[in-house]
């Protein structure tokens, strides 16, 4: 339904919540399209290296939650 919460749900242990990011439907909204740049500023922030193996789910999880009150 249209009127469901928005809210996200409790974050875990590490202070996130655990949203999966393996299938995301999102329209070109600008909510949207704030999460995405904010994403992207969280991945260029990870230790990417050979020995430091980072990946993209907890970088979204942390965008999610930073920026969870603006957009829908």
């Amino acid at each position: 339904p249209l009127n469901h919460s928005h809210d996200l749900p409790p974050p875990g242990k590490k202070g996130r919540p655990y949203i999966c990011s393996c299938m995301i439907f999102l329209r070109p909204t600008n909510g949207a399209k704030l999460i995405l740049r904010k994403w992207i500023e969280e991945l260029q922030i990870q230790p990417w290296s050979k020995t430091v193996k980072s990946n993209d789910q907890p970088a979204f999880n942390w965008a999610l939650m930073k920026n969870a009150k603006e957009v829908c």
